[in-house]
């Protein structure tokens, strides 16, 4: 159907803009702490995020996988037991001070019950936590992050996200 990548990643950022447009004021909410960009506008990271991702997905129509991201990340995010920001809040990782890269991944394998991959940034110098990898199987199970080993050692300065 898309004979080049390019015209695949173009038709997949353009579907889900247009989901995203579609969207009420909470779910775009949602959405922006879900996967935040400081810089982007949420439709156009949103829409090349899943064009990048429902790559490796086959089986997935480009709606489907966008809902299906929506659906399995909420709960990282919905103040109860998974919320990621809760539970580092209640270990001691406090926004605005270094932390221990091993330390906040073994919270979250903790909390999870799997291994995470975690991606920092330099930002004015100071490595930054820019993502949090959590993977699923294709039923919706938490499993392993192949990645995760790949983590390096260290501290990392956590920053603020919008909640």
């Amino acid at each position: 159907m898309y004979p080049e990548k390019r015209d695949f990643k173009q038709a997949a950022t353009q579907s889900e803009q247009d989901i995203f447009k579609q969207l009420g004021g909470r779910e775009v909410s949602d959405l922006e702490t879900i996967w935040f960009h400081p810089t982007r506008p949420a439709t156009e990271f949103w829409g090349s995020q899943c064009a990048k991702h429902v790559n490796y997905h086959l089986g997935f129509a480009i709606p489907d996988y966008f809902q299906t991201v929506y659906d399995l990340a909420l709960p990282f995010f919905d103040g109860k037991e998974l919320d990621i920001r809760k539970i580092l809040q209640e270990a001691g990782f406090n926004v605005g001070e270094y932390h221990s890269i091993k330390d906040f991944q073994m919270v979250l394998k903790k909390a999870l019950g799997v291994d995470v991959h975690l991606i920092f940034k330099l930002y004015q110098g100071h490595p930054i936590l820019d993502e949090i990898g959590i993977m699923f199987d294709m039923s919706g199970n938490l499993i392993n992050h192949p990645s995760a080993a790949q983590v390096p050692e260290g501290k990392f300065f956590f920053h603020t996200t919008p909640m």
